[in-house]
């Protein structure tokens, strides 16, 4: 016995997708997101001074540290031109971006065994961000604030 037999017209068709199909579909979301991920995700640029921050931020807590536990003034190096922040003690470099805008503003930037530091604020700036690290003369206190770009 055999099995029932199609006239020609009628063709069985098979479930799935054709090559077309699948290309097409892998396009459209390709095209969807190369338009969404740069508006979803940070910008380099931002992660990048955003870090900045955060490191100038530790090496300037550990200089102040360093001038209440030596009794020494501690005078941190800001190099605008070589874009990097210098310790007074350790030796450590911090590295900015060099597309970032990068500088001190105040009177200069030391820290004294007392605990008390010149008010300053060091800023990274870029096209889309911008950072402060901001010192407290009185407190010596070391906090990271958002500057206009």
């Amino acid at each position: 016995m055999t099995g029932p037999t199609f006239p020609a017209s009628e063709t069985r068709k098979v479930a799935g997708f054709t090559l077309i199909e699948l290309t097409l579909a892998l396009a459209i979301l390709g095209l969807i997101a190369v338009l969404t991920l740069p508006r979803v995700l940070p910008s380099r640029s931002s992660t990048a001074l955003r870090i900045a921050a955060y490191e100038i931020a530790a090496l300037l807590r550990d200089d102040r540290a360093s001038a209440a536990r030596t009794g020494r003034i501690v005078t941190p190096v800001i190099d605008g031109g070589g874009h990097r922040v210098l310790s007074g003690v350790s030796g450590r470099i911090v590295d900015v971006p060099p597309f970032a805008a990068f500088g001190l503003r105040g009177s200069g930037l030391r820290f004294l065994p007392d605990g008390s530091a010149n008010d300053a604020l060091v800023v990274i700036t870029g096209a889309t961000a911008g950072y402060g690290v901001r010192v407290n003369g009185f407190s010596g206190a070391i906090d990271i604030v958002p500057v206009k770009p």
